[in-house]
């Protein structure tokens, strides 16, 4: 229900409300104690904050939003770590296919390969972190709402078809 309130937000307004987020990390905290007892709490911490910390370089490099990551370290104090990872990669693949048909309806595929390469360049050649979306450079047509590829890959993962 989390995720798809999510990807509803995302879709609507490419923002998920940190209201959504707190409702799912309390939720998650709750059922873990409940399946666990008080050692419940240990899983439930390191399941959110893992996906954060190793989320976090994305979120520098603006490729991946901090909602993004929060839902994710959502899925992970439900269901753990591991579990996160694996909606993770499979949000990868499902975002991957988004991105391309967003850029394929809107006419741009070569342009955002082409900008994919100079950016990829640019930071070998500089050594130096930039960011790759920028709202204001780059609109609002080249973003996709991350949290419905998550809500595709979480289903994939539960459903034992990916992991």
């Amino acid at each position: 229900m989390i995720l798809a309130a999510a990807a509803c937000e995302d879709i609507a307004r490419l923002k998920i409300s940190n209201g959504l987020i707190i409702a799912g990390w309390l939720t998650g905290l709750l059922y873990r104690v409940t399946a666990c007892g008080a050692y419940g709490i240990v899983y439930w911490l390191a399941g959110v904050l893992v996906p954060i910390f190793l989320l976090f370089i994305l979120f520098c490099f603006r490729m991946i939003g901090a909602a993004d990551i929060k839902i994710i370290s959502v899925i992970g104090g439900f269901c753990g770590i591991v579990y996160s990872i694996r909606v993770f990669i499979a949000a990868l693949f499902f975002g991957g296919i988004l991105s391309v048909i967003r850029c394929i309806r809107f006419g741009y595929l070569k342009d955002r390969l082409r900008y994919f390469i100079l950016y990829i360049r640019n930071i070998i050649r500089t050594k130096t972190i930039e960011a790759y979306y920028v709202k204001e450079r780059d609109g609002e047509d080249t973003a996709i709402p991350f949290s419905a590829a998550i809500g595709l890959g979480f289903i994939t993962v539960y459903g034992g078809i990916f992991g």
